[in-house]
């Protein structure tokens, strides 16, 4: 799509794939913000893991001790804010793909604005404007991917540590 439009007219290429770049820019900072989640995340997860743990090794001793009230308020507290930290992650996720929706939508309004600009000062023809704005939907697709795809990776790159992290403990 890229190649296309560059063939069709270069300077009117530009102004869609720097419209495209703001996508990158929008998907960037919030995978920041997720990745920051995902790190509090993953430290609660292993929190929960040693308390599950905790509660099938030692189920005689805490029901011999009558403390299962404690560790069952325990359990559900750190359960519940592993579940608050998810609906965080989704909240950011949501916001990311609302405002890159918008974009791409204000972006079609970009190009028709420009390209009537350029049709005004015969930069170039309607012909030229219309068949841009049906290959800029061809590479939406790769701005809004790879922005999604950046802030998956970058969601994902506390669990990649932590397995790292085990890995690396000595026998």
């Amino acid at each position: 799509g890229i190649a296309m439009m560059v063939l069709l007219d270069i300077k009117f290429a530009v102004v869609v794939f720097s419209l495209g770049m703001i996508n990158i820019f929008v998907t960037t900072y919030f995978g920041r913000k997720l990745e920051e989640v995902g790190q509090k995340l993953q430290e609660k997860l292993a929190e929960n893991n040693v308390d599950t743990y905790d509660l099938i090794k030692a189920a005689k001793t805490i029901r011999l001790l009558h403390i299962i009230e404690d560790r069952q308020k325990r359990f559900h507290e750190t359960t519940d804010i592993e579940a608050n930290i998810r609906m965080k992650s989704g909240k950011i996720s949501s916001k990311m793909n609302a405002i890159t929706f918008l974009i791409n939508s204000l972006s079609y309004f970009a190009v028709f604005a420009i390209g009537a600009v350029f049709v005004y000062y015969k930069m170039t023809d309607w012909g030229t404007v219309t068949a841009i704005a049906g290959l800029k939907g061809v590479t939406d697709c790769l701005f809004s991917e790879c922005g999604m795809h950046i802030a998956d990776i970058k969601k994902n790159i506390p669990g990649a540590k932590r397995v790292i992290e085990v890995y690396e403990i000595k026998e």
